[in-house]
């Protein structure tokens, strides 16, 4: 079944279900039809048969005329002629009869109609006690259906004889088969007609997923502008919503990779390129004798390595960030950890004015040297972009049910164009400016990312001329 085409495999496995619904309801119609049959035909053979038995009881009864010798005087000749001559009147072209005693003993045999099988002594037994049939009977000559009543003088009296009767059940047996052969016709016409019109409906209903499997085809030949839509039934309408937004989702990432690489490889061709030129210099004997030729270029090659180290550092560590891995979270006594940073960083904004508003008690789950590493990251981009004598401040306190962590300053701010792209990897506003501080642009993505691992969130707000706010949030402790 699972090698099957979907456009197949619903409509066969509805026609299925179809199939044991008709295929059980055509075999439950059959059998009530095939008991109505039997039970009344049994029925008739019983109302053509109980005249004639009272009619010759009540003429040559067991004991003469009804009624005319009391019942302990009965002429049994005349019993035996009488039970004789019934058989004959209860036979008839169609109808077997036969007329047998008590003790299962055969008393007579109708001269004209069917021939009846011979019951068994505890069928006849059982007749008497009322379990008349109708019985089935099937041999090399046909088959036969047949019936047991009880004979009396009386209603009150006892069972003189049991009479037998029986009719061929080759009009039945063809009744029932154009019954079998009519439902069988109308189970396949339906069952053919539900499944072409189910493979129609089916393959209309997933054109869509057609389309899917076309985009995806030509996405793994690298055309990622490829998009399905949202048409078709609710479900493969929400896959195809959920497949262009994957589809979306790998174009930005991609097409952020690319950026990425291009961005690093740019990043890394000043240093370089610094660092060859440097080499050359030195290799062709400028700072010769020259101290303070030779003290310039180890200069710039000092600084130059530093900068790729920090670059290589940055990307190990967004490299690190971007596998999604599992930071050791702890629950940690917030305050303390924001006043020891604080502390550790105020040498470094000597020419600020940095103040520190920390409120007590503040706890969350946190892995301590990566959020460490994002306030010193907020601390220096503050640092950077903010004159000496202007004010820096680190701020913390709970809000709602998270702890919230500011970094305002009192710089040049961002202008709005620039505002979304701040978290931007190697993003800078002020490239040129940027660069001469030693900025790679990767430490406010690298601490976004951090925010992100821990649940929490990182954003930035700014007044172009009026300074920038850094909110971290963290879920609470």
């Amino acid at each position: 079944m699972n090698r099957l085409p979907l456009r197949w495999l619903i409509p066969v496995l509805y026609g299925a279900i179809l199939l044991a619904a008709l295929g059980g309801g055509g075999a439950l119609l059959y059998a009530q039809q095939q008991q109505f049959l039997y039970d009344d035909t049994a029925a008739r053979l019983r109302d053509q048969a109980r005249p004639i038995i009272d009619r010759r009881l009540a003429v040559d009864g067991p004991s003469g005329p009804r009624g005319s010798q009391p019942p302990g005087g009965r002429d049994l000749s005349r019993q035996r002629e009488a039970l004789v001559s019934l058989a004959d009147d209860l036979a008839a072209r169609d109808i077997g009869a036969a007329i047998y005693a008590p003790d299962a003993t055969l008393i007579a045999t109708s001269t004209r109609g069917l021939a009846l099988p011979v019951p068994g002594a505890g069928t006849l037994a059982s007749a008497i006690r009322g379990l008349e049939g109708p019985f089935i009977s099937r041999d090399a000559t046909g088959g036969r259906m047949w019936v047991l009543m009880p004979v009396r003088g009386a209603p009150t009296e006892p069972v003189v004889a049991i009479a037998q009767l029986g009719t061929d059940l080759a009009p039945i047996d063809n009744a029932l088969r154009t019954l079998a052969i009519t439902l069988l016709l109308g189970v396949s016409g339906v069952l053919i007609v539900v499944t072409a019109l189910g493979v129609s409906a089916t393959r209309r209903a997933l054109r869509p997923l057609e389309r899917v499997i076309a985009a995806s085809r030509h996405i793994a030949a690298g055309d990622l502008s490829q998009r399905v839509g949202s048409a078709g039934p609710a479900e493969i309408a929400e896959l195809g919503g959920a497949f262009d937004r994957m589809v979306a989702q790998l174009d930005t990432s991609f097409a952020a990779q690319k950026r990425f690489v291009a961005d690093a490889a740019h990043e890394l061709r000043t240093p370089l390129t610094v660092l060859s030129g440097s080499i050359d210099l030195l290799r062709m004997g400028v700072a010769d004798g020259d101290e303070a030729a030779a003290d310039r270029l180890l200069g710039n090659l000092d600084v130059e390595v530093a900068r790729l180290t920090r670059l290589t550092n940055d990307l190990l560590t967004l490299g690190a960030l971007d596998a999604r891995p599992t930071l050791a979270l702890k629950p940690v006594e917030l305050s303390a950890l924001l006043r020891d940073v604080a502390e550790r960083y105020e040498p470094a904004l000597a020419d600020h004015v940095f103040t520190i508003n920390i409120a007590a008690g503040l706890r969350a789950r946190v892995d301590e040297d990566r959020l460490r590493q994002v306030v010193v990251n907020l601390l220096d981009n503050a640092r950077k972009h903010t004159p000496a004598g202007k004010g820096i401040a680190l701020r913390a306190a709970t809000e709602d049910d998270q702890v919230r962590v500011e970094v305002r300053d009192e710089g040049a701010g961002i202008s709005p164009e620039a505002l979304p792209h701040v978290f931007d990897r190697f993003y800078r506003a002020d490239d040129a400016r940027a660069r001469a501080q030693g900025g790679s642009g990767l430490g406010l993505a690298i601490a976004r990312a951090i925010a992100e691992a821990h649940h929490g969130t990182l954003t930035a707000a700014s007044v172009l001329g009026a300074g920038s706010a850094f909110v971290l949030r963290l879920p609470r402790e």
